[in-house]
């Protein structure tokens, strides 16, 4: 079910953001022109005009992390999304990037977008908007088939695991020397 549409021009991305989920809605944003970078459940993600950028519910996401330069996007949300072999209200399989370059079906995916708001401007034009935005979610999936990309995978680092390590144990009394055994690390080392 469409929930809504909007057309966030350069002017209105430039107010300011705070990270946010959406409980019972997916949305899929058409970065139509500039760039910016995105925070999509803690990873930076830079995005570019003819991106789609995909948030699954309870992904916490921050549209306009950072400056971009003269970005416009489209967003649509919609709820009670049920694809075969995912999650309700998932778009993007976990194995997948949120962010999808349309190449060269950009054009048709910004028709679209905007054939959706026009619809949804004009009296009685509800039923015709769900219609197309089921047909755009089609396509989206037929793209994140054909040339989805698969998510960065986080290196662990010395500075991560140490992270990861006193995430889990804080606590408790930890000391440096625990922290080194634990990730295997010179404690001189660590310390600097």
């Amino acid at each position: 079910q469409l929930e809504y549409i909007c057309n966030v021009d350069s002017e209105s991305s430039k107010m300011p953001r705070s990270m946010h989920e959406h409980e019972h809605l997916i949305e899929m944003l058409l970065l139509y022109h500039g760039a910016g970078i995105y925070m999509i459940d803690g990873e930076r993600y830079t995005a570019k005009e003819g991106d789609l950028i995909l948030y699954n519910s309870h992904t916490v996401h921050d549209e306009f992390c950072g400056s971009g330069s003269g970005l416009a996007t489209y967003c649509i949300a919609v709820s009670n999304l049920k694809l075969e072999g995912l999650p309700l209200d998932t778009i993007v399989p976990e194995s997948c990037s949120p962010v999808l370059p349309t190449g060269k079906y950009f054009d048709a995916l910004l028709h679209c977008y905007k054939s959706i708001e026009q619809e949804c401007l004009i009296s009685g034009g509800a039923e015709i908007a769900n219609h197309l935005t089921q047909a755009l979610i089609l396509k989206i999936c037929s793209l994140i088939k054909e040339q989805g990309q698969p998510c960065r995978q986080p290196e662990l680092t010395l500075a991560t695991a140490t992270r990861n390590f006193i995430d889990k144990h804080y606590r408790e009394n930890i000391h440096l020397e625990d922290i080194a055994q634990a990730t295997c690390a010179n404690a001189y080392y660590l310390s600097h």
